[in-house]
C-alpha cells in the first residue's frame, strides 16, 4: 500500500498517506464463473502494516494460497432442503451466505472461506466447497427481508445437511438469531 500516487495534473507524486491510514483489507478470491462451484473461495484479512520501506507500508507475507476443491483434505460442503412451508421457494427468494472454515497459506497465514448461493427455485440448496471448521450461515428471505444467522461448529466432509423452512420461526432453527 503506497503512501503516494502519481499526480496526473501537475506531474510528480502526490502524498496520500494511504499506507499509514489503512486500517484493514479483506481479500476474497472468486474462481472463473463456470467453475464457481468447484473451488473453495478463499478469503483473508490484513489489519497490520508494520513493515515500512521506500515510502510504502507492507503487511506480513501472506504467501501462496492453493486452489482447493472438495476432493482435497480439510474441506467441507453444506447443503440441504430449502422450502417455504414445504414447497420450493420461488427462484431468487432464498439467499445463503457462509463464512468460516480455517486453513493456512504457504507461509502459515490464516485464511478462511466463503460461499454464496441464491435459490434456483428448487427445494434444495448446496454450497460451493469450503475449508473445514466452524461455519456461520446467513439465510435471507428476499421476499420478507428476514435474515437468520446459524452457526455450525466443526463442519467436515462433503455431506453436511442443514435444512431451512423460510415459513418457520428461525427458518426451522430455534438456535438461529434472526432480524427483520
Amino acid at each position: 500500500m503506497g503512501n503516494a500516487q502519481p499526480d496526473r495534473v501537475r506531474g510528480g507524486g502526490l502524498p496520500t498517506g494511504w499506507g499509514s491510514r489503512t486500517a484493514g483489507l479483506s481479500f476474497e478470491f472468486y474462481p472463473e464463473l463456470r467453475r464457481d462451484g468447484d473451488y473453495v473461495h478463499s478469503r483473508f484479512y490484513i489489519d497490520r502494516f508494520t513493515h515500512r520501506a521506500n515510502g510504502w507500508a507492507y503487511s506480513a507475507t501472506v504467501g501462496r494460497i492453493a486452489l482447493t476443491t472438495l476432493a482435497d483434505p480439510g474441506t467441507a460442503r453444506l447443503g440441504g432442503r430449502m422450502t417455504v412451508g414445504g414447497r420450493a421457494p420461488a427462484p431468487g427468494r432464498a439467499k445463503v451466505v457462509i463464512f468460516g472454515g480455517a486453513a493456512r497459506s504457504s507461509t502459515g497465514y490464516p485464511i478462511s472461506s466463503f460461499a454464496v448461493q441464491t435459490g434456483s427455485g428448487a427445494p434444495t440448496w448446496i454450497s460451493s466447497p469450503l475449508y473445514a471448521g466452524d461455519q456461520r450461515i446467513t439465510v435471507t428471505d428476499t421476499a420478507t427481508h428476514r435474515s437468520c444467522v446459524l452457526d455450525r461448529h466443526g463442519v467436515r466432509g462433503p455431506n453436511n445437511v442443514v435444512d431451512f423452512d423460510l415459513a418457520a420461526p428461525g427458518f426451522g432453527h430455534p438456535d438461529s438469531v434472526c432480524t427483520g
